[in-house]
């Protein structure tokens, strides 16, 4: 090769790192762009929910040490940086914004802001496209979730520092499958006939709706002032999406009588209550394990497993249960539904919990003062009868969850009632 052509390759084989080292650079930018980018949707979600958890603090009056805040904050910002693709969102712990201390101080808004109807639901799997979403519209985390955690502080609350109460009234109703709900159930019933004064109705030990609201309204017009009605309904009990108003008389009527109505209401986790069902469903069936998923899946021609005869025959969703109490789904479109149900514990009801999160044995207590001698009996967590929840059937609890909108519908009752989350908006 002679000396021109040795340096025209030389020359060449440079342009060729030097073209390549340039495209790197420039595959690099537009990657470093892309997060940087979502970075900044990330921190503007984060300082969008910043700016209404402030205005919320101010209505209510309340407020957060600034340790609590900061270790909140640096949470919040974990969190949004994992549902954001992994971008690291970096933190800052020489915040010099003192909000925190002056939301402390800000005077109590007594007049706390309407219901805004336009509230969307967030459901978990939907967080890290609310992120995304930039920081305003309906939608994303910034404009949902500080609102539903704001709605806590409209909702019905008991005075525990005037508990126990002298008379009363509880109505309770959970979604509980199977022994977990029965052995509820007994241990109330048990409960209330071991007190003086006291009395256990369910509407599942009636025939029909109008006698079981018949017995309950005969029974609380002459309550004492030392007495105490257990009301369960379940089957053949309310249907709180259209009993509002048997709700409201009932609470008058033992108001009048100067003692207190509570209601109460039980939910479960959406998958937990699949599982529940399942295995309801596999010991009504009385049949082998083999024979049971024969009835609940099939196989494909490509060999794999699918739950169709499962989601063609789902049970009743909670949701469902909890507005119409039947076998009909409720005639609403899902959206709507939940804004319902969400209506009706806010206004009607005194204590919402999702099992496993606070004890409804203690809080029974607390209202009547009555002490148990034993414990609410727990179902047993193991499946002797080998019934395996393989990935296939637990995606097939979700569609169930998904179509019956109770993992919607959950995931607000955890929002509002347990502050599932509340850290992203107190920082």
């Amino acid at each position: 090769m002679t000396q021109n052509g040795t340096k025209r390759a030389a020359i060449t084989l440079l342009m060729g790192v030097l073209l390549y080292s340039i495209i790197q650079f420039r595959f690099k930018s537009y990657r470093t762009i892309a997060k940087k980018n979502e970075v900044e949707r990330s921190r503007f979600a984060i300082n969008a929910a910043k700016e209404e958890s402030r205005r919320v603090l101010r209505r209510m009056g309340q407020g957060l040490p600034r340790h609590k805040a900061i270790s909140a904050r640096k949470r919040a910002h974990e969190l949004l940086s994992k549902v954001a693709n992994d971008v690291a969102v970096p933190f800052d712990d020489d915040d010099d914004d003192d909000s925190y201390e002056n939301a402390m101080d800000a005077p109590v808004d007594l007049a706390i802001a309407a219901d805004d109807d336009t509230v969307p639901i967030l459901p978990i799997n939907q967080r890290k496209f609310a992120v995304r979403n930039g920081t305003s519209g309906q939608g994303t985390v910034a404009d949902v979730l500080p609102r539903l955690i704001s709605m806590s502080a409209r909702t019905r609350k008991i005075d525990e520092t005037k508990l126990p109460y002298k008379c009363g009234a509880i109505l309770y109703d959970h979604q509980i499958p199977g022994e977990g709900g029965v052995a509820l159930n007994d241990w109330i019933k048990v409960l209330a006939e071991s007190n003086d004064g006291a009395s256990f109705i369910s509407s599942e030990e009636l025939n029909s709706r109008e006698s079981y609201i018949m017995k309950v309204e005969r029974n609380i017009q002459r309550i004492g002032q030392n007495d105490w009605t257990i009301i369960h309904s379940h089957r053949n009990g309310l249907a709180f999406g259209t009993d509002e108003k048997t709700l409201l008389s009932w609470r008058e009527t033992v108001e009048r009588r100067n003692c207190h109505f509570v209601a109460a209401v039980i939910f479960s986790d959406p998958l937990d209550h699949s599982i529940k069902h399942t295995k309801h469903r596999f010991t009504e069936c009385d049949c082998s394990v083999a024979e049971f998923y024969d009835a609940i899946s099939r196989v494909d021609i490509e060999n794999s497993v699918t739950y169709e005869p499962l989601l063609s025959n789902p049970w009743k969703g909670q949701l469902d249960h909890f507005l119409s109490n039947s076998d009909r789904d409720t005639p609403m479109d899902t959206k709507d539904k939940i804004k319902m149900a969400m209506k009706v514990l806010k206004e009607h009801f005194d204590i919402v919990k999702v099992e496993g999160k606070g004890d409804f044995s203690e809080e029974l207590a607390k209202i009547t003062g009555w002490s148990a001698d034993n414990r609410v009996k727990k179902a047993s967590v193991s499946d002797k009868e080998d019934l395996v929840y393989s990935k296939e059937l637990v995606s097939a609890f979700g569609k169930i969850s998904s179509k019956n909108g109770d993992a919607d519908f959950i995931d607000a009752v955890n929002h509002v009632y347990h502050s599932s989350l509340s850290f992203l908006v107190m920082q």
